[in-house]
């Protein structure tokens, strides 16, 4: 399974609205109307980019913090708090 295809499901299921994000920083939109994502849309973006990154609409709901290198996690969980996600 990719990162998408095996995780994007479960930030959708704690109310994250995702989509498919790729490039050459890895942050941009991979469809259009991003912004217009939703649950109706996941298993079609689930089939035709399991391999990309996941972006995400939150509004205000959480707090982000973007670590790309994997050391820095417990780092990042001891000063801003675990994740649900």
């Amino acid at each position: 399974m990719g990162v998408f295809e095996d995780h994007a499901p479960q930030y959708a299921m704690q109310g994250l609205t995702v989509f498919p994000v790729g490039g050459g920083d890895g942050k941009l939109p991979l469809v259009k109307g991003w912004n217009k994502s939703g649950q109706h849309k996941l298993d079609h973006y689930c089939r035709n980019f399991p391999d990309s990154n996941i972006g995400f609409i939150d509004g205000e709901l959480i707090t982000r913090v973007d670590i790309d290198d994997k050391n820095l996690r417990k780092f990042a969980q001891k000063h801003f708090g675990d994740t649900p996600v």
